[in-house]
């Protein structure tokens, strides 16, 4: 046999364990939740300040055996949810696929990396072991009734394996499985377990002890996917892609039910504690309820798209239903009525887009709906019905009134614009007969272009009519950017970029120096529209726009670039790969100056805010994590000459602090200004008092002017608390190097 090893963890002190449990208790008990602030900055990687989203949930929820707690484990970690409320309380990183709490709820197992479980102190968080021995993933792990033993599946190992629950030594290796075990159950007597047959559609019962099988189970006739015992042990229920779920005498192997009803694969079951209900979760969208003494259907609880997991809670009031989307629901298995939603666990870095002014990210994915993102909070703010099928695109029009939507299914290519205030749907574009792949609106907001695999099509943003179609020899546009002054249209096929007249659609240029076959996934223009940078297999290559001539070529990745991005004066420009790394680079020197790590997945997404300190990146995952580049700025002190946004039109002969819009206002304000000499820019908000209530450091500026909402200072109207202050006249002041000035505003609610 080979020699399994076991890591054990450092524990702190008795004594601050229980205090930590008993404190985590009296939080449920209060309603208050000790873990439930900040949730945003739990286990963030070195150098981040936010995380929005929370990752896609990747396997089984699991409820505490006392009925407090959900477990949602997610791809950067084990989520711990108050599962009255649904509010976050903990979060456990290292798990990341699949749970199972203890019987005394003291301990919580998931699967982490490397094919490992991890068992965890389900209060604090704490890693107690890693269990090594399984040469793939698990798939399914459960404790025994009487929580001295865990058993796991291997997954595609082919193997199932006992464990130690308490110091999580390997006990025994179960063998002599040819095929994938996906799902194991253990009898409420812990004298048997039950697994699932993939290939041979067939369940095994096991001996807990000896693993010899005891009983096998044949009659479906696709594979196996889930199985569950009855509480008292008498019943098997069984599911798979035969559609079907089947009732087994545990005593005699007979079948002694069939259920029909789902139309596409059962994915998970579950049986209430008091024996009277067992749900079954579907790929069609539905969790059934059947009544288990009468063998008959019940009730379905209809979902927006396939289920993957569901659970009971301890008295069986409450079914937890997690779907593809990964979003996650609680229902009343009386009523039938949905008690609480956690909409969108994720967010889709397939479709995601900032607004310009960077309070909102619009996202949507695969459960046909855009949602719209708070940035500060990572609350949901409203959701956008009406795609047929999944959405592949999104991009905000420039004064953030619109967002457009792509849809990426094979009965749905159209373009919606939507009001964003309103929610409502303001536009349907058609005219592409595949999947739309990227959007993009010109800065002035007069054009929107929507690329698929063969073509571009440009529509007229405000109206919605159709302006011209850019037939492209190309299998697929891997991306898609318009210059800042609105006149070029840039594209990204395998291996050249394209530059076309926005106006006429006129071929302008092809660039090419990429090598064959590697794909451009991300292109970028600076501020003045005078460089491109494109991204491909370990580099990213600077072109002159105007000659279509090579400028530069940065090497630092040891991946695909599948991100770029610019800072809005241009001095920084960031690029994320798929190996999941963020490198920072002075655009003048054409230098490294900084790098972020740890990211989850390829860098999908990079967006500056506004003001140039702050870097989003979205990742392969589906979460946003925020980055202060305010130090990284230090390095690159000197301005990029051709980055400087359109030199002669934006360097005003005097420093001034211009009247702010809208005035009066609720609830939000922007504060223009024009510098004359860069400087380092502050804005300070006081009271009819002279209290400074609000100071909003705008960072090192270059020359120009900051007239237009997305580059002018930004008030919210409220204080350091974030809190909104009261209605009446305040003060603002500009301090640029050497210069103040002071206006005045007025807030009206």
């Amino acid at each position: 046999m080979k020699t399994l090893q076991l890591k054990r963890h450092s524990s702190a002190t008795h004594t601050v364990r229980c205090l930590i449990a008993i404190m985590f208790i009296i939080s449920l008990l209060s309603g208050s939740p000790l873990f439930a602030v900040n949730a945003a900055q739990w286990h963030l990687p070195e150098g981040a300040t936010t995380r929005i989203g929370r990752g896609w949930i990747s396997g089984n929820v699991t409820f505490s055996p006392d009925g407090t707690r959900l477990a949602v484990p997610s791809t950067i970690g084990i989520w711990i949810y108050d599962a009255r409320t649904l509010k976050a309380l903990n979060l456990f990183t290292g798990g990341h696929h699949g749970s199972a709490f203890s019987p005394y709820g003291k301990t919580l197992v998931s699967a982490g990396e490397e094919n490992t479980l991890l068992m965890f102190d389900s209060f604090t968080g704490e890693k107690k072991a890693t269990l090594i021995g399984h040469t793939r993933r698990p798939e399914s792990f459960v404790f025994s009734p009487d929580g001295h033993t865990l058993v796991s599946a291997g997954g595609y190992d082919d193997t199932v394996r006992a464990w130690d629950a308490i110091t999580g030594e390997h006990k025994a290796t179960f063998s002599g499985y040819t095929d994938d075990v996906s799902s194991i159950a253990f009898s409420p007597d812990g004298k048997t377990f039950a697994s699932n047959g993939w290939k041979d559609n067939t369940i095994r019962l096991r001996d807990a002890v000896t693993g010899h099988v005891i009983l096998r189970l044949t009659g479906h006739t696709r594979s196996v996917d889930s199985v569950a015992f009855s509480m008292d042990g008498h019943l098997l229920a069984s599911g798979g892609f035969d559609n079907t779920v089947r009732l087994w005498d545990t005593t005699t192997g007979e079948q002694v039910a069939l259920f029909t009803g789902h139309t596409r694969s059962v994915n998970a079951l579950a049986f209430s504690a008091d024996e009277r209900t067992l749900a079954s979760a579907s790929s069609d969208g539905t969790v059934c309820l059947w009544d288990v003494h009468t063998r008959s259907y019940r009730a379905t609880l209809g979902h927006p798209q396939g289920v993957m997991s569901i659970a009971f809670n301890a008295d069986g009031r409450t079914l937890a239903s997690v779907l593809w989307s990964s979003t996650l629901h609680l229902w009343d298995t009386v009523t039938g009525q949905q008690k609480t939603i956690l909409e969108a666990h994720a967010l889709d870095s397939d479709g995601l887009a900032f607004s310009p002014d960077w309070r909102t990210i619009a996202s949507g994915g695969y459960d046909k709906r855009v949602r719209l993102w708070d940035t500060r909070t990572g609350e949901l703010k409203s959701t956008l019905a009406g795609h047929p099928g999944s959405i592949s695109a999104i991009a905000f029009s420039p004064d953030g009134l619109t967002v457009a939507s792509g849809g990426g299914s094979l009965n749905d290519s159209s373009v919606r614009l939507w009001n964003v205030e309103t929610g409502h749907l303001k536009n349907i574009l058609t005219g592409h007969t595949r999947d739309v792949l990227r959007l993009d609106f010109s800065p002035d907001g007069k054009t929107l272009a929507s690329a698929s695999h063969n073509k571009i099509c440009l529509w007229n943003a405000r109206e919605g009519h159709h302006k011209r179609t850019l037939l492209v020899q190309a299998d697929r546009f891997l991306s898609l950017a318009f210059s800042p002054d609105s006149k070029t249209l840039a594209g990204t096929n395998k291996n050249t970029v394209r530059l076309w007249d926005a106006d006429t659609g006129n071929h302008k240029a092809t660039l090419t120096g990429h090598a064959r076959g590697r794909g451009i996934p991300s292109i970028a223009f600076n501020p003045n529209g005078e460089t491109l940078a494109s991204g491909s297999l370990e580099k990213v290559l600077l072109w002159n726009v105007r000659t279509g001539t090579l400028k530069a070529e940065l090497r630092g990745h040891t991946g695909t670039v599948s991100s770029l991005a610019f800072s809005p004066d241009g001095r920084i420009l960031a690029s994320g790969s798929d190996e999941g790394t963020v490198i920072l680079w002075d655009t003048q020197t054409r230098t490294r100056i900084g790098s972020f790590l740890k990211q989850n997945g390829a860098v999908d997404a990079l967006s500056f805010r506004p003001d140039g300190l702050v870097l989003a990146s979205a990742d392969s995952q589906d979460t946003v994590l925020l980055w202060d580049v305010s130090a990284h700025l230090q390095a690159a002190p000197s301005p990029v000459l051709d980055a400087l946004p359109l030199r002669a039109a934006f360097k005003p002969e005097k420093t001034a602090l211009l009247p702010n819009y809208p005035n009066p206002f609720n609830p939000e304000t922007w504060i223009p200004y024009q510098l004359a000499q860069p400087a380092t820019v502050t804005v300070r908000i006081y009271a009819p008092t002279g209290q400074c209530i609000r100071t909003l450091a705008l960072g090192y500026q270059h020359a120009g002017s900051y007239r237009q909402q997305q580059r002018a200072a930004y008030w919210d109207g409220k204080n350091e608390s974030g809190e909104p202050v009261a209605s009446g006249m305040y003060f603002y002041t500009l301090a640029a190097g050497q210069f103040t000035a002071t206006r005045k505003m007025l807030i009206r609610k």
